[in-house]
This record gives C-alpha cells, structure tokens and sequence, in this order.
C-alpha cells in the first residue's frame, strides 16, 4: 500500500474513532461542554470540517446537542463553517422542526450563495445525516420565499425533479411571494404543477386562491371561493369587498358583508372603513354617510363622551385610508375641533406617502398656521412626496423655508424638483433652489446641474455658469463632458480662455474629457499664441486615444502654423 494512501486510511480510522467517542460524550454526559471546554486544549485548531460533519451526523437524534456543539467549535475551536457544514447542521434541525435557530444560521448563507450551489449542498448533508429532504427542502422553499430572488423557483422544481412534495406552508408561501411580484401567470402554473406532485391545499390556500383572482381582477370568482365555504380568514373577505368597492361597485361590496354576517363572522372597523375609503374617493356622499352610521352604531368609533376625531383620523392613518381620513379631518375644522398635533402628523405623513400632494400641503399650511411642529420623519416623506409634484410658487416657498431652517430634503427627490423646474422653463425658481442646495452642502445629482450649466451658457450667464461650476466641484461633485464642453466653449467665445484652462484642469482631474474638449482647448490657445500649451494639450490628446476625425483634425493643426 503506498504511503500517502496508508496515511488517508489511518487519519479517516482516526477521525472516524474520535467522533464515535466525542459524540458518545456529547449524547451521555450531564454537561458536556464543560468538559469540553475545560479540555479544548485536546482538541484540534481549527476543528475539520469533516470531523464536524461526522459528529453532527451521530448526535443528530439530540438535535439541541449537535447545535450546542456546532456553536461551541465556532467560537472556542477556530472552525469557520463552510457551506456544507451549514447546509448540514441546517438540514438536522429543520427535520427536527428547530425552525428558529436553522433559519438564524441559514440565511446568511441564502443570500450569499447561488441557489443551485446552496440546494446540492442540502441534497448532500439531508443524505448523510438520513433526515427527511422534503422536510428540509419545504423549508429552504418558505426562507427563499421571503427574500426578493427567483431562488424559490429553483427550489420548487428541484423539489419536483427529486419528487419531493412541498409542504402546504411552504407551498403557500411561494404563491404568496409570486402574487406579490404580480406573476400572477406563472402563480397558477405553479399551483397546477404543485397539485399534479400531490401537494395538499390547507386552510392558508385558499386565502392565497382569493389574492391571486383578485389581483387578476376575477372577483367574483374570488368571491365564490367564499361561498363555497372553504375555511377563509377574515382578510380574504376584506380582500373581495375592497375590490369591489375600489371599482365602485358599493352594493356587491355591501352583499358580501352581509354574506360575512351570515356566516358569523364579525365586522371589522378596517372592513367597513375599506367602503368608507372608496365611497369618499368616488364622492358618494350617500354611501360615505350610511357607511359612518354603520360603525358608529357597531360601537367601532368611540362617542364617549363626545366624537372622538383625533383616535378617528389616526385610525384611519394606520389603516392606510387617507381619503376617510381627510374626509374626518374636514369635519373637524368645519366644527372648529381643536385637533391634537399626533393627528396632523399622522394625515401628513399618510397623505404623502400616498402621494396626494396637494392634499398634504394643504395639511402643512395649516400646521404651519397653527405652529404645530413635525418631527424629521415625517417632514422627510412629506418634502419627498411634494418634490415629486407640480412645481409650483407654493412648494418653492416651502422647500426654500425649510432649508433656510437648516431642514434638507434628500438630494436625490430636490434634484427631480429642479430638474422638472427646468423642463418647464422655470429657469428663476431652478436657480435659486439650487444655489441654496448648494450653500447647504448639498449635492446634487448631475441630471438637474447639467440643464442649468447649458441654459446659463447659451444665454450668456457665464459667471452663474462659473459660480455653478466652482460650487459642484467644491463639494466634490462634477458634470457631464457635454455640459462641461458647453461651457468651454461659451468661455473661449467670450474671451475667457484663462478661465477656460481652469476649468479644463478640473475636467482632468476628474477624468471628464473627449476629443472635443482638447480641440476646444488647443484652438483656443493657439488664438492666444500660447502654441507650446497647445502642443502640449495636442501630444496628450493623442495620448488618450482621443484624436478627433481627420476633418477636425486638419483644421486643428493649422492653427499651429
């Protein structure tokens, strides 16, 4: 036997010897770990991956032990822990039905690794270790199920071409995560596919059943789910009569809560505040009022001892109802209730999150009347969703106001509201808010600098060109080459060719050039007779590979002469 061969025979005798006596030890001792602890000098550093594996797979009928242990070689023994130590210390406690801590130590690796990698790596310790790989796998399709990747696709055809049958749990899970992605297409396929393999509907597939027929726009098929009297939580009819009331379609809406009492099945304040919410946005003035009755007389508004509107708005806010919410808000006012701030707040935060600007600037002029202050996060929502809308006088002066006080917008959403500004021609108010951004120290994107730089250069405005120029790079930010070009050129044109070299510099410090910025450049120096600048500019130019055409060319170089 040669002796490389002989020794791999006795270090796999050994290793397979000390895993029979240290998993003994593990399974039989009052406290283990004590012991191991107090002798880990005895132990090798760092602790094999193999000889991990091998324990692990004698002491997994105490899945609590081989967890205790493979936390204990992490942190005392030096073992970094590969993927198939994962995978196998995984697959050990999901058969157990350890969900919690299988899931702590598994995701990570979920998310770092691809899934066909992380599923032969499953598929290898579930064969090891004899635990259930259908158990195993449904639940590695449930966890991927929660991440935003395609992976739980890949799990559920290997379960198929393995024949593994998912479980209900996890099956309901990826329909979930499809219908919230709207594949809606590819969701019936799979439920098709999963019942031919013989996965078995529970009482959480038919709510999933009713999602996806409602998000195709089939309601009433979802509704005869309902009356078919499939087990159906409560949100499922929540799901239907918001649906229907959405299309205003208020008396099919109003026959499936009466259908729900039927059945026992007691109204909720965010089931009848659903009609509310659409009766309010199609100006049902009728609807609206009998549907307030109605939970007035259900005791799912408080009266006592008067009409509570601020719990009401903030009710409603929370329940994401903002037209019910500002419908209770202008009542307040017309009675000359004096709201609490939380309600302010609360509406402004739920209105611009829904993007109803107008709507939420209506609610802050008032709260600004009434000195009411808002707290960053809110404020934060409320500037993103008004950056979002109309450029207006109005939502200038906002904007400007709050800045002013030290309050700044994220540069991204006052970039899309300068931008706007210039796309219609509001040239004056882009300015303004810019140069306060900038004298804020905020630095805007590119996109809103760039149609400034053009429009001050092709009006002649060069010293709000140059002003713009030194405050973007004085923050640490640059344009695009063209807008960059633009701007060369007004300056040589208007006799500037000085500051023209000052700001080329800049180009190539931030490596922002083209051919046509150096036939800028070298034109404009040998006008001014300064022909080794030029030359120099000419020699590097050609060193970047930036020659421009031969027509361009031709006329460059004969201004050397």
């Amino acid at each position: 036997m040669p002796i490389s061969t002989s020794f791999t025979w006795r270090r796999s005798v050994a290793h397979r010897t000390f895993a029979y006596i240290l998993s003994s030890l593990l399974l039989h001792h009052n406290n283990p770990l004590s012991l191991l602890r107090s002798k880990s000098s005895l132990l090798p550093r760092p602790f094999p991956s193999s000889l991990l594996r091998r324990i692990l797979s004698l002491t997994r009928s105490n899945p609590n032990i081989s967890l205790r242990f493979f936390l204990f070689a992490s942190s005392h023994l030096s073992l970094s822990p590969n993927l198939l130590d994962l995978a196998t210390i995984f697959s050990i406690l999901a058969a157990a039905g350890h969900l919690f801590p299988a899931s702590h130590l598994f995701c990570p690796a979920l998310r770092s690794y691809p899934a066909p990698t992380v599923l032969d790596a499953l598929v290898r310790s579930s064969s090891c270790c004899k635990t259930f790989p259908s158990k195993v796998l449904s639940f590695v399709l449930e966890l991927y199920s929660d991440l935003p990747s395609w992976n739980a696709m890949e799990t559920f055809n290997r379960m198929r071409k393995f024949g593994l049958v998912p479980s209900s749990q996890s099956f309901n899970a990826f329909l979930n995560m499809l219908c919230s992605n709207g594949e809606c297409r590819t969701a019936w396929l799979v439920c098709a596919a999963a019942l031919r393999i013989g996965v078995e509907m529970d009482h959480g597939s038919w709510p999933v059943l009713v999602r996806l027929l409602c998000l195709e726009d089939k309601v009433q098929r979802g509704e005869m789910l309902l009356n078919l009297g499939f087990p159906c939580r409560l949100s499922s009819y929540d799901l239907v009569v918001d649906c229907y009331a959405s299309r205003g379609d208020f008396k099919a809406a109003i026959q499936v809560l009466n259908g729900m009492e039927e059945r026992g099945l007691k109204l909720r304040l965010s089931t009848l505040c659903s009609v509310l919410e659409e009766s309010c946005r199609f100006g049902n003035v009728r609807i609206a009022g009998f549907f307030m009755k109605e939970m007035i007389v259900r005791d799912l508004l408080p009266m006592a001892p008067s009409f509570d509107f601020d719990w009401i708005i903030i009710s409603f806010c929370e329940l994401g109802k903002t037209y019910a919410a500002m419908l209770i808000f202008q009542k307040a006012l017309s009675w000359n209730f004096d709201l609490q701030s939380t309600s302010y707040v609360c509406l402004l935060g739920a209105l611009a999150q829904k993007r109803r600007e107008k709507e939420a600037f209506k609610v802050f002029d008032k709260m600004s009347q009434n000195g009411i202050v808002v707290d960053p996060g809110t404020l934060d929502v409320f500037l993103s969703s008004i950056c979002g809308a109309e450029p207006v006088e109005e939502v200038d002066a906002v904007i400007m106001n709050l800045m002013k006080n030290d309050f700044l917008p994220k540069a991204s959403d006052l970039s899309i509201y300068v931008a706007e500004n210039c796309r219609r021609g509001r040239w004056k108010e882009a300015t303004e808010l810019l140069h306060l951004a900038l004298d804020k120290s905020v630095l805007m994107h590119g996109s809103c600098c760039c149609l400034l730089m053009n429009h001050f250069c092709k009006n002649g405005l060069l010293d709000l060109a140059i002003g713009l120029h030194e405050k973007v790079n004085g923050l640490g930010g640059f344009l695009d080459v063209d807008s960059y070009n633009v701007l060369l050129e007004a300056l040589v044109v208007d006799g500037r060719a000085m500051e023209a070299v000052g700001v080329f510099d800049c180009m190539r410090k931030k490596n922002v050039l083209s051919s046509f910025s150096f036939v800028i450049m070298i034109s404009a120096l040998c006008h001014e007779k300064e022909l080794r600048k030029a030359m120099n500019l000419h020699d590097e130019m050609l060193k970047l590979g930036l020659k421009p055409d031969i027509a361009t060319y031709k006329r460059l170089i004969t201004g050397f002469q």
